[in-house]
């Protein structure tokens, strides 16, 4: 008889965000061997999958729970949200989660961890972690909460104890996993440094002559340095304005913006008002149209606020490296992204808030085309190599598996 596993995550199918892709791809990749049942939210009038607050897709059971829609990009709306999502799915997993079921967590919410550490509690259930953020250290780092104080303090133990509950702990890099240890040395039997994937069979290498982006914009010739993804509190858009401004009298070197977020309007505020004609700024493209996207550029930028290494681990990337395209990343020196980057030579690794260093090592990258090709390839070796799904989903379900079995045989023994 096959296990169950329930996964909680606050994002899923049709929802596109790089959280609800991820555990949706994982929901369906280990239904060969799960019974798998998902709870996440309910998405809103019009968007809603037509058979309602449950529906099966590809052998998934969803189910939808209520909770508030207010703008996200507002602090206080977006707590009020996570709230009322986080009372409705601890309501709904009290009565489904059953007792020989293994739950899958991931910290996106940050209450989504206690939720479901609150319900396995209830129902003497098992539950793995998968840590996308690191909790209070992100709100700490982005300036919402202050280090020390009595909110962090108590953030802090609430995690520290909801790692020490669980069976199983996933992190996605070596910086996330020794962050992870300093708060509880515990869980070092199991906690698991699994990285997120480059869908290398949906993506390729291109060119840019053909592409449809560039085309539309007349930046075919251009030397393009991009920025896609979230533009959120954690990204150092403001290090990216500044070499944009100081590169802003040479016509090779344009600067292309896809995105959505909470800094999103004062980066086209900032852009507008200093008269920027090297930057354009578009809104995200579907995930159908990723291959487009990604290679409509020269080299790829993924720029981090200081502070954010073992906090969190861009899933870009790996998707960046399946393009073939190099990657100039703004980041701590031992961060994950910092430490790929420089390991597999696949691009240049340049100092957080020093917008000066970066407009110079975009000078210096353009007039060095071969190097630029040679670590494109190299990108995509290494994706090819280390990152596939197949591999990557392999890892998460032996996690699983094993959680299952413990479960199985504490069941039998009770």
């Amino acid at each position: 008889m096959r296990s169950r596993i329930c996964i909680f995550t606050e994002h899923y199918y049709p929802d596109e965000s790089a959280t609800g892709y991820i555990l949706t791809r994982i929901a369906e990749g280990i239904c060969a061997q799960f019974h798998v049942q998902v709870f996440t939210k309910h998405l809103g009038r019009g968007v809603e999958p037509s058979s309602g607050n449950h529906h099966i897709r590809n052998q998934v059971h969803v189910q939808r729970c209520r909770g508030t829609h207010l703008d996200k990009n507002r602090v206080a709306n977006r707590i009020v949200n996570i709230i009322t999502l986080s009372l409705a799915m601890f309501w709904r997993g009290v009565f489904e989660v059953r007792r020989d079921d293994v739950v899958l967590a991931v910290t996106n919410p940050p209450t989504m961890p206690f939720v479901v550490m609150m319900v396995c509690l209830v129902k003497r259930a098992r539950y793995v972690l998968l840590i996308h953020d690191v909790y209070p250290d992100v709100l700490v780092a982005t300036s919402l909460i202050r280090s020390g104080d009595l909110l962090a303090r108590l953030l802090d133990w609430l995690s520290s104890l909801n790692y020490r509950n669980a069976v199983g702990v996933i992190v996605l890099g070596r910086d996330m996993k020794e962050r992870v240890l300093r708060k509880t040395t515990e869980i070092r039997d199991r906690i698991h440094l699994i990285p997120n994937w480059a869908d290398t069979g949906e993506i390729a290498p291109a060119g840019k002559t053909e592409n449809r982006l560039l085309k539309e914009h007349a930046l075919c010739d251009k030397f393009v340095v991009q920025y896609s993804g979230n533009m959120g509190r954690t990204h150092d858009l403001e290090t990216l304005l500044g070499a944009a401004t100081m590169l802003s009298n040479d016509a090779n070197i344009h600067f292309l913006v896809l995105g959505a977020g909470a800094k999103r309007k004062s980066f086209e505020d900032a852009v507008r008002s200093a008269g920027l004609k090297n930057v354009t700024i578009l809104h995200p493209e579907a995930r159908d149209h990723l291959d487009v996207l990604l290679a409509a550029c020269d080299i790829a930028i993924i720029p981090f606020i200081g502070g954010m290494s073992g906090i969190s681990v861009p899933s870009r990337m790996y998707n960046i490296m399946a393009a073939g395209r190099p990657i100039l990343a703004v980041a701590d020196e031992d961060s994950e992204l910092g430490l790929v980057v420089r390991e597999e030579e696949i691009g240049w690794v340049v100092p957080t808030a020093q917008p000066r260093r970066l407009a110079e090592t975009i000078r210096e990258i353009r007039l060095n085309p071969g190097r630029l090709t040679e670590m494109g390839k190299r990108a995509r070796q290494a994706a090819e190599s280390k990152y596939t799904f197949p591999a990557i989903l392999a890892q998460v379900r032996k996690v699983l598996t094993d959680a299952a079995r413990m479960s199985g045989s504490n069941h039998a023994s009770a």
